[in-house]
C-alpha cells in the first residue's frame, strides 16, 4: 500500500515461472536451452523470501522519505547459506537502497511458517536502521468498522476499503493501526479466492507479511491490536497452518460483533466443522461462504 491508491490490490498474480507445465521438446539433435525458465531465484522459498523482503524494504524506505527507492539501483537477494537445515533454511539477505546508502546485509532464519512477521523481525529492525526509523510511533486507537465492513464479502467493498486505506497511508505511513488494516483487507481479498487450478496466492501473502511485520516494528513491542491479530490468523488460514491459526484466534476478543464473525469464519475454515455456522441466525455473508466451504469439503458439494 506504500504506492499510489488502487495499486495495492489490481496486481497481476503472475506464478513467475512457479506454475508446473509442460516443456516443449527440444529439436532432434538439439540442446537443450539452460534458460529455459531461467529466474533470479532457484527455488520456491527464495522467491518468496525476496518478495517478502523486497515489500518491507520499499515500505521502510517510503516510511522514512516518503519515496520508493530508485529502482534503477534497488535490489534484493536472498542465499540459502550452505549448511542450513531443509526444514528451517537460513537465507544471507542482502538490499542495496539506492546508490548512496550502505548495502543492508542480514540472515534470515526461517524457523517458523516462511509467511510469518516474527520471521522478519531482526531485518525489520536492520531495514529501519539503514533508513534512519525509530521504533514506537502511537498508532490510532483500536477500531473494527473496517471488520464490519468486510464482511459482506463483495469486492466493491474490498476496493473501497483498498481506496480509503491507501489514502491513509499515503498521509501517515507511520501509523501501525494502518498496516494491520491493510493486512486485513488483503486477507479477505484473499479469502475469496476460489480459482481451483489457477490458485496463486503468494504475492499478496507476502504482502500481508511485510504489512505485519512493518505493524510489530512500527509499535515496537511485536504485538498487534485486533485487525493484525485477525490478519495474522487469515494469513495462517490461507497457508493451511490451522494450529497455529486456531491458537491465534483463542487470542481474539469476541465482545465485538465484527470481531466474532471474523473469528467464526477463520476457525470454520480451519476446522471444516461446518456445524458451528450450520444453525446461526443472522449469518453475515462471509460466514456463509465459510459454511458452505466446510459443508462441501466434508459431505460433498
Amino acid at each position: 500500500m506504500a504506492r499510489r491508491s488502487g495499486q495495492l490490490l489490481l496486481f497481476s498474480l503472475l506464478a513467475v515461472g512457479l506454475v508446473a507445465g509442460c516443456k516443449p521438446k527440444s529439436p532432434a539433435g538439439s540442446a537443450t536451452s539452460s534458460t529455459y525458465f531461467a529466474t533470479p531465484f532457484q527455488d520456491e522459498s527464495q522467491f518468496i523470501v525476496e518478495a517478502i523482503v523486497s515489500d518491507l524494504a520499499e515500505q521502510m524506505s517510503y516510511a522514512a522519505s516518503h519515496r520508493l527507492p530508485d529502482k534503477k539501483h534497488f535490489s534484493v537477494t536472498a542465499t540459502d547459506k550452505p549448511g542450513s537445515p531443509l526444514d528451517a533454511p537460513i537465507y544471507d539477505v542482502r538490499v542495496r537502497l539506492g546508490p548512496n546508502q550502505r548495502e543492508v546485509k542480514a540472515e534470515v532464519s526461517v524457523n517458523g511458517p516462511i509467511w510469518s512477521p516474527a520471521v522478519y523481525e531482526g531485518l525489520a529492525k536492520e531495514l529501519a536502521r539503514a533508513v534512519g526509523l525509530k521504533q514506537g510511533h502511537p498508532g490510532k486507537p483500536d477500531d473494527t468498522a473496517l471488520l464490519s465492513k468486510l464482511l459482506d464479502g463483495t469486492p466493491e467493498t474490498i476496493e473501497d476499503q483498498n481506496q480509503a486505506i491507501s489514502a491513509a497511508l499515503e498521509k501517515d505511513f507511520l501509523d501501525p493501526a494502518l498496516h494491520e488494516q491493510a493486512a486485513m483487507l488483503l486477507g479477505a481479498f484473499l479469502l475469496r479466492e476460489k480459482s481451483g487450478n489457477f490458485y496463486e496466492i503468494r504475492s499478496p501473502l507476502s504482502r500481508i507479511t511485510a504489512h505485519l511485520a512493518m505493524a510489530r516494528f512500527l509499535r515496537g513491542d511485536g504485538g498487534y491490536e485486533v485487525n493484525g491479530s485477525l490478519a495474522e490468523a487469515a494469513l495462517l488460514t490461507l497457508i493451511n497452518d490451522e494450529a497455529q491459526a486456531l491458537e491465534g484466534l483463542k487470542r481474539a476478543g469476541t465482545n465485538d460483533a465484527a470481531v466474532a464473525a471474523m473469528a467464526r469464519t477463520l476457525q470454520v475454515l480451519n476446522t471444516a466443522d461446518y456445524r458451528l455456522l450450520g444453525q446461526a441466525t443472522n449469518r453475515s455473508p462471509v460466514e456463509s461462504a465459510a459454511w458452505f466451504t466446510a459443508a462441501c469439503y466434508c459431505t460433498g458439494t
